[in-house]
């Protein structure tokens, strides 16, 4: 299998990423996303995490994915706001990127033998009848018209446990919590901060959050 690199929740911690990479050499490189926001974080740091992330987004060998702290900068409205978000470090951002580029993010990435996304694919969610390649494609273009159309999708929008309206988080808002594993299917995700890497194996699936609280990290 090619060298794999996976780096999780960075919010605006960007720093050491490219050295990591730099000694890492890895065939490909996948960011769960959650780019920005901080606490106590100012638009300053964000614009240099957004030129950060332009420059990343432009290098080959390299999957960025969608986190619920990124589509409230790049689709701002309640359908997507979150803690953190502000104006001015919306305005500094979007300075910075463009909305092609914006697109180049993804919601889910799937190879590898896992699948990976911000915060898990709930198995509450996952299709009964039909391939699960050809579900999160329809899922990512339903979700983007949501983006686009200021309405809510289900991928998008938190649970019960972070404050939500449905029973469960979607692919960008599962807690680890309330994460239960899709029979069959292995899983690489972000989103909710612990101290250590954790792994949830069961007997058809191998699942592992690796949000490993970068220093006063939000989730």
């Amino acid at each position: 299998m090619p060298r794999l690199l996976v780096i999780p929740d960075i919010h605006t911690y960007h720093a050491n990423v490219e050295a990591i990479i730099a000694r890492e050499r890895p065939a490909l490189t996948i960011f769960l996303g959650d780019y920005f926001d901080q606490f106590h974080d100012s638009p300053q740091e964000n614009r240099v995490t957004a030129q950060w992330l332009k420059q990343s987004l432009a290098q080959p060998h390299r999957v960025h994915l969608w986190g619920n702290h990124d589509t409230h900068y790049a689709f701002p409205g309640e359908h997507t706001i979150c803690g953190g978000y502000t104006r001015p470090k919306d305005k500094a951002i979007n300075e910075i990127i463009t909305a092609e580029e914006w697109h180049r993010l993804r919601l889910y990435h799937l190879g590898e033998g896992f699948l990976f996304t911000h915060a898990g694919l709930h198995r509450h969610f996952a299709p009964a009848n039909r391939s699960l390649e050809e579900f999160l494609a329809q899922t990512e273009r339903e979700a983007l018209r949501c983006l686009r159309g200021k309405t809510f999708h289900w991928s998008l929008t938190p649970g019960y446990i972070r404050g939500g309206w449905q029973i469960f988080g979607g692919i960008t808002w599962c807690d680890y919590d309330e994460f239960q594993p899709v029979p069959g299917v292995n899983q690489i995700f972000g989103h909710t901060p612990g101290r250590e890497p954790r792994i949830r194996a069961e007997a058809d699936s191998y699942n592992l959050c690796l949000d490993t609280t970068l220093p006063g990290g939000l989730s």
